[in-house]
């Protein structure tokens, strides 16, 4: 009778720990699905090319203007946070209006967020959309310019415009202003896109961009955060870093940020700059293989170095 009552209790004891097993794998997974789609959404993915007959990316040359079916499945399946536009995916008003519209409804149909869908339309040389649908106006250094005698109004009235103009195309985000401190006049990728040299004229003139963005339903980044204007290195080809002792780091290149984010017109978002700054950031990144990867603070010498 004993040892009946010790098998009984023994089987009772295996269905329990495999239900434990069961509920703790089912957990598991649970938590990585959550912990997957929080990632997705950290995500805005480009897209300027597509070839549907499994030409590599690499050489792939085919503008993507319309939805594909494989495309809306990845963005859904992996909760994807949204997309940006470049030129080569914009013909026309009624395109890309079509093509917004049937990423939105995609996603909705089938449960997720609707996207964040973003050009960079800062103005002057870098302008995403036609002149047939959005004038690229001067830019930031003209818009500088008019700063003494008209005050922020030339950054405001650009920056109504390009948001009452984005939004009924189905655009509600723009990675713009650039508030980079044209320190560097010499600078391959800031120069003309910086509204000024001066920090406080960046801070003002920044504001009333985002302001008035965000006022017509756009929402604004600002970039390049902490600042990219003193670089000799345009950051697309290469990897720039600025040596400013931190005290003047704060003074110059992060003093608009500061002052834009802590305004009544924060920012929807910040967009980091692909720089070093040591001063502000000397953080080790180890890489799988052991491998120090971005910057490396020379604790001996007053000096920083990039090891790989």
């Amino acid at each position: 009778m004993f040892a009946g009552f010790a098998h009984v209790t023994a089987a009772q004891t295996l269905n329990v720990d495999a239900e434990k097993q069961t509920l703790q794998f089912n957990q598991q997974e649970s938590e990585f699905a959550l912990f997957r789609d929080k990632l997705g959404q950290k995500v805005i993915l480009d897209f300027r090319y597509f070839c549907q007959d499994n030409t590599t990316s690499s050489a792939c040359k085919t503008p993507m203007t319309s939805a594909p079916d494989e495309l809306k499945t990845l963005l859904s399946t992996q909760n994807i946070g949204g997309v940006i536009l470049f030129s080569e995916n914009i013909v026309d008003a009624k395109q890309v209006i079509s093509l917004n519209y049937a990423l939105q409804e995609h996603m909705v149909t089938n449960g997720r967020s609707p996207l964040f869908i973003a050009v960079d339309q800062e103005g002057g040389r870098v302008a995403r959309m036609p002149p047939s649908i959005l004038a690229p106006f001067a830019g930031n250094m003209a818009i500088g310019a008019t700063y003494h005698k008209h005050g922020t109004a030339f950054a405001k009235n650009v920056a109504e415009h390009i948001g009452h103009t984005l939004l009924p195309l189905g655009i509600n985000t723009n990675f713009a202003p650039s508030v980079d401190v044209n320190s560097e006049p010499k600078n391959p990728v800031i120069n003309i896109r910086s509204f000024s040299e001066n920090p406080l004229h960046v801070s003002a003139l920044g504001q009333a961009f985002v302001g008035a963005l965000q006022n017509a339903g756009v929402l604004s980044a600002i970039k390049h955060f902490p600042g990219h204007g003193d670089t000799h290195v345009d950051s697309h080809s290469g990897l720039p870093k600025v040596a400013h002792p931190k005290t003047k780091a704060l003074a110059t290149d992060v003093l608009p940020f500061a002052n834009i984010i802590n305004s009544t017109s924060a920012p929807a978002m910040v967009m980091s700059a692909h720089i070093q700054y040591p001063s502000l950031d000397d953080t080790t990144l180890i890489d799988k293989n052991g491998v120090q990867q971005v910057v490396r603070k020379q604790h001996c010498q007053n000096e920083f170095s990039l090891s790989s």
